[in-house]
């Protein structure tokens, strides 16, 4: 193999190992050396675009690999060779466009021959594709998730300025790293060593020093985990299985001493009515519940949270805000929506929420998320801005591997720290758990396992840098890459 081919199995090679790191604790430290073979596509000028894509698909092909896992999808009446077409396509189309941003990466920053301006460039432009990125529908893989949950101390940048804080500085010690091999100065490594325990330290400085003042008293939190996979859940039987789970675990928290109960998302399997099936259980034991159930606003479908009180009736409900595309809205719906419809197991399309959500409980306000919406900052903050004290999230996760789930649960590792908010996740087949405002994970249930668990959590009140300001950080590196640009055509 020549040169030219070594390197090329060098960036697949490095590419899909930053794609085992999201939601495993143990393989954050490649994330601080996975970026070197990218950054040096971007020294020379062959081809920058299509290394970079390679890169690119390596890593988030294999970070998005259990997106297959939607094969085999027959209890929709999909024949099993079709589903497996539709599973791989799926992959293959989320993958292409996670490389294509790469690409533009690539190819972009080696129009800058300096190597300090490319450095800086390469950073701004990749937080700031990060953001863009983030505001399609489709967006998973965030360099920060590769820190997630094993380097929660480093994570505590992202008080500052969300995600796109611990992500910028990895771009910036693995771009002097590739610094050091093309410009073997002394000071080059040294300098890159420097910066990744500066990071760490900054992140634990962070940590220990978090306002502890405004911690109210703590609560307990009941979280039910019913397992019932979707080819049941959906079915007469299903909806019966689910109906006895969720009123076992319900009377079982009540009697332990719960004071709010949390279920899945979809937990109810069908649209919420007032004489649900937990009216009774409710009014007996009168121990207020956060019900996934669907809705409806202004005629639309939606994907919603209930917050009921002590009776059963709705206090506040949450409505999803990120849809996932062709499973809960279908693009392009005229054209698409006749064939597309058969691999979703609801009726219709589903309407989003509004950023600006108000969700209130008993206790006080709360901050809720449904699955897909852990992937997107914004959201928490904008509710910790509101007031909210803890952290709701709910989800299905099947049929998705433990992988998929570890990946889900690492994404709201993000948004407790960010927020300095604990949180509580309920989930359906799995990992339900409980994580600190530090991001520890101080309890999970296991993937696929029926599991109920009394938490005791803290309502917290105080405020981030970034909850108080928002992405600060992306446009003051944009205005960094275009004063760059500016010089580099001026000169």
């Amino acid at each position: 193999m020549n040169t030219q081919g070594f390197y090329l199995l060098f960036l697949l090679v490095s590419g899909a190992l930053l794609g085992l790191t999201p939601g495993t604790a143990w393989l954050w430290p490649l994330a601080w050396v996975a970026l070197v073979p990218l950054w040096w596509g971007t020294f020379s000028d062959k081809r920058p675009l299509i290394r970079g894509m390679l890169w690119g698909a390596a890593y988030h092909g294999l970070a998005l690999s259990w997106l297959t896992h939607l094969h085999p999808l027959t209890w929709l009446g999909i024949p099993w060779s079709l589903s497996l077409v539709i599973a791989l396509t799926i992959w293959l189309l989320v993958t292409l466009w996670g490389a294509f941003w790469v690409g533009v990466w690539a190819w972009t920053t080696s129009r800058i021959r300096q190597p300090l301006l490319r450095l800086l460039a390469g950073v701004s432009l990749w937080c700031g594709l990060e953001t863009l990125a983030s505001l399609t529908p489709l967006w998973w893989t965030t360099l920060a998730l590769t820190q997630s949950p094993g380097n929660p101390s480093f994570l505590h940048l992202g008080q500052l300025s969300g995600p796109v804080t611990p992500t910028a500085w990895i771009m910036l010690v693995n771009g002097v790293l590739a610094l050091a091999v093309f410009y073997p100065k002394k000071i080059i490594l040294p300098l890159a060593v420097g910066l990744f325990c500066l990071g760490q330290t900054l992140g634990w400085f962070l940590q220990v020093t978090a306002p502890r003042e405004r911690v109210l008293a703590y609560f307990p939190v009941g979280i039910i985990q019913p397992n019932i996979p979707n080819p049941q859940r959906f079915t007469p039987l299903g909806r019966g299985q689910m109906e006895q789970r969720l009123r076992s675990g319900y009377e079982t928290l009540a009697s332990q001493g719960a004071e709010i109960i949390l279920t899945p998302e979809g937990a109810l399997g069908q649209e919420f009515t007032p004489n649900h099936a937990l009216t009774s259980s409710i009014q007996k034991w009168q121990i207020p519940l956060v019900l996934g159930a669907y809705g409806r606003q202004n005629g639309q479908l939606t994907n919603s949270l209930f917050m009921l009180d002590r009776r059963g009736e709705v206090i506040s409900r949450y409505d999803k805000v990120k849809m996932v595309p062709l499973g809960e809205f279908i693009p392009f719906e005229t054209w698409l929506g006749g064939w597309v419809r058969r691999i979703s197991a609801l009726p219709e399309s589903q309407s989003a929420g509004t950023l600006s959500q108000s969700v209130r409980t008993l206790t006080g306000p709360v901050m809720a998320g449904i699955c897909y919406d852990s992937a997107f900052a914004p959201i928490f903050r904008t509710q910790a801005q509101g007031g909210g004290e803890w952290i709701i999230t709910a989800a299905n996760n099947d049929p998705y591997p433990p992988r998929m789930m570890r990946q889900h649960q690492a994404q709201d590792v993000l948004r407790a720290i960010e927020t300095d908010r604990w949180l509580v996740r309920a989930t359906n087949t799995g990992i339900s758990g409980v994580i600190s405002p530090q991001g520890q994970i101080i309890w999970q249930a296991e993937p696929q396992e029926y599991a109920t668990h009394l938490a005791r959590i803290y309502r917290r009140s105080n405020r981030t840098i970034y909850v108080r300001y928002g992405d600060w950080l992306t446009p003051s590196l944009g205005g960094i890459f275009i004063m760059i640009f500016l010089i580099r055509w001026r000169s």
